[in-house]
C-alpha cells in the first residue's frame, strides 16, 4: 500500500503545523525526516507508530495504514503536547481534550481514505 499524508494547523495556535502519515515503514519515513541514522526506541526495527515533533514548531505523525484508536490517540497525545510545551501553556485538562478529540477524528477520517 502507497503512502498517504494529509496536514492541518491549529490556527489557535499559531498555525502550529502537523503532518500525519501513513506508512508501511515508519523508520524509513523518519528517516527521511531526521537523517540516515535515525534509530526509534530500542533501534530493533519498525516502531508501531511514531510522533515526531522539535522546538521549530511542527509535529509529524508516522502512523500504519489503518491504525488502531488506541494508537492514533496515544500518538495524538504526543502532538498535543508538543504544541502546548512549544507555546509554553500549561497542560490545562480541557485545552488538551478539545484539541485531541479534533486531532483523533481527522486522523480517523483520513485512515480510511487511500
Amino acid at each position: 500500500m502507497r503512502n498517504h499524508t494529509h496536514n492541518l494547523t491549529f490556527p489557535v495556535f499559531s498555525n502550529y503545523p502537523v503532518r500525519v502519515t501513513f506508512t508501511n515503514s515508519i523508520i524509513k519515513q523518519a528517516r527521511k525526516i531526521c537523517g540516515p541514522d535515525y534509530a526509534a526506541g530500542d533501534g530493533q526495527g519498525d516502531p508501531a507508530a511514531l510522533t515526531l515533533s522539535n522546538s521549530d514548531g511542527w509535529a509529524v505523525m508516522l502512523l500504519p495504514h489503518n491504525p488502531a484508536p488506541a494508537t492514533v490517540a496515544h500518538e495524538a497525545y504526543h502532538v498535543i503536547a508538543a504544541l502546548l510545551k512549544w507555546i509554553g501553556a500549561a497542560q490545562e485538562e480541557e485545552v488538551i481534550a478539545y484539541h485531541l478529540g479534533y486531532l483523533v477524528d481527522r486522523i480517523l477520517a483520513w485512515s480510511k481514505t487511500k
